[in-house]
């Protein structure tokens, strides 16, 4: 995991994106599934209509793993989480979390990496190419502007016909 004793050591390897709205990754001691803290995303939409953050993966080779795994616990908002992943050759592929509206249940999903589809202002590519990405990013989108914080945990890449992970983010 990433989540180490202090937000000061979490909080540098997630950057904001700049063009959206406020932002923060934070430590939770209490949100979490394992382990001693899990992630806060706390956020609050505005005229940009979306917020998130960014981690560099330096290259990470993940050829040998067919989808995203995460523990999350959803604010309830009915906003939409997006996972981005971006490769190497600067292509993003992104997949859609609806929170629904009034759900704060912390559960695991599973987003195979085939669900992963590009965006439609991005250049085309074939296919998603896992073996150098560069860049892992959550945004929320939505309609409801109230402040609010998604949480979430053990985040991995993974093989799930070998039920094995890697720890990515």
């Amino acid at each position: 995991m990433l989540f180490r004793s202090s937000s000061d050591v979490v909080a540098p390897l997630y950057v904001r994106n700049a063009g959206g709205d406020a932002v923060a990754v934070k430590l939770s001691d209490t949100n979490k599934i394992e382990g001693n803290y899990g992630m806060n995303l706390s956020y609050q939409l505005g005229s940009s209509g979306y917020a998130g953050v960014e981690k560099a993966l330096d290259k990470a080779d993940y050829s040998g793993y067919n989808s995203l795994r995460m523990w999350i616990k959803p604010d309830g908002s009915g906003n939409d989480l997006t996972f981005q992943l971006k490769t190497g050759l600067g292509r993003y592929w992104e997949s859609h979390y609806i929170m629904t509206k009034g759900d704060t249940t912390g559960k695991y999903i599973t987003i195979p990496f085939s669900d992963f589809k590009q965006p439609t202002w991005d250049v085309y590519a074939a296919s998603m190419d896992l073996n150098a990405m560069a860049a892992f990013a959550i945004y929320i989108g939505g309609s409801d502007h109230n402040a609010n914080s998604v949480y979430l945990d053990n985040i991995q890449v993974r093989s799930e016909e070998r039920r094995v992970g890697k720890e990515c983010m």
